[in-house]
């Protein structure tokens, strides 16, 4: 049983490992910081759930390297590839934005998660606005990924 968090902020890691330790400390939680290194791990094994971040760079940010181009909507295309190779565990995307691109292709967070609820239905829980200063992300990640940590796949 194992949760993979797909995360380049170190804070938010920090912050989504406790949750998940404290919700579900049967779990083993494994750490992936880009868009290469998150598509290699979901599709290494099953997962009890993934937290997904929405922007992500590229490769891991190494010293000396920015980690390439970031990537404003990586997590709705890593979604794309859980999808297409049939890798499709239980998906919360946290956040830390509430708008993505800009001009014609500007959404709201709102707009992104009913978009991906749309896609994605049978996998994707749904989404969470994560904030430093309060922890009603903590709340609403309960409610949404209760069933995959309480669940006969947990």
């Amino acid at each position: 049983m194992s949760a993979l968090i797909i995360e380049d902020d170190d804070f938010k890691v920090d912050r989504m490992t406790g949750f998940l330790q404290t919700e579900a400390p049967q779990l083993s939680v494994e750490i992936a910081r880009s868009y290469k290194t998150g598509l290699r791990a979901l599709v290494a094994k099953p997962r009890t759930l993934v937290l997904l971040d929405m922007t992500l760079p590229t490769f891991d940010v190494q010293r000396g390297s920015d980690g390439g181009r970031p990537l404003s909507l990586g997590g709705r295309e890593l979604l794309r590839q859980m999808k297409r190779r049939g890798a499709t565990w239980p998906v919360v995307v946290v956040t830390g934005f509430d708008t993505f691109g800009t001009g014609p292709s500007h959404l709201t967070l709102e707009q992104l998660d009913t978009e991906l609820r749309r896609e994605f239905d049978s996998f994707y829980l749904g989404s969470v606005y994560f904030s430093a200063t309060s922890d009603t992300w903590r709340d609403q990640l309960r409610v949404l990924a209760d069933g995959a940590l309480t669940g006969p796949a947990s």
